[in-house]
């Protein structure tokens, strides 16, 4: 696909949230393990591979209604197109991807209590234009 999202937990703490994992043939994405309750802050970096701009692009990440999310999660500065709807605490981008990609989206929320494990956050893209 012409567009990738890449989404990392970029707040390791030493025996709460440990470095990315990079994927193997049996796991095939990255992944990162969290234990307890700790703030995860996670960065969404889009690059567009097609050389040219993305029209109509739409991504979502669904963020699970059982963590503790702020309204609205982001962190510093948001690129233009990015909203939150509390509601179904979605994260959403509409609009157009140049081809040099967006800035990196921050945001932040919080697994319940006793978690342990891998978080996955899923980023559904869509494109309704074209590139």
């Amino acid at each position: 696909l012409p567009l990738q999202a890449e989404l990392a937990i970029t707040n390791t703490q030493s025996g709460v949230i440990g470095p990315v994992i990079a994927p193997t043939s049996t796991t095939p994405r990255p992944s990162q393990l969290v234990r307890g309750s700790p703030d995860l802050d996670y960065q969404l970096t889009l690059n567009n591979s097609s050389g040219g701009d993305i029209s109509g692009a739409v991504l979502r990440i669904a963020l699970p209604s059982t963590w503790t999310t702020a309204e609205p999660p982001f962190i510093g500065t948001v690129p233009e197109g990015f909203t939150y709807d509390a509601a179904s605490t979605t994260i959403q981008f509409t609009g157009d991807i140049p081809a040099a990609g967006l800035p990196a989206l921050t945001f932040r929320t919080r697994p319940p209590a006793n978690f342990t494990g891998t978080p996955q956050l899923n980023v559904l893209r869509t494109f309704t234009g074209s590139n």
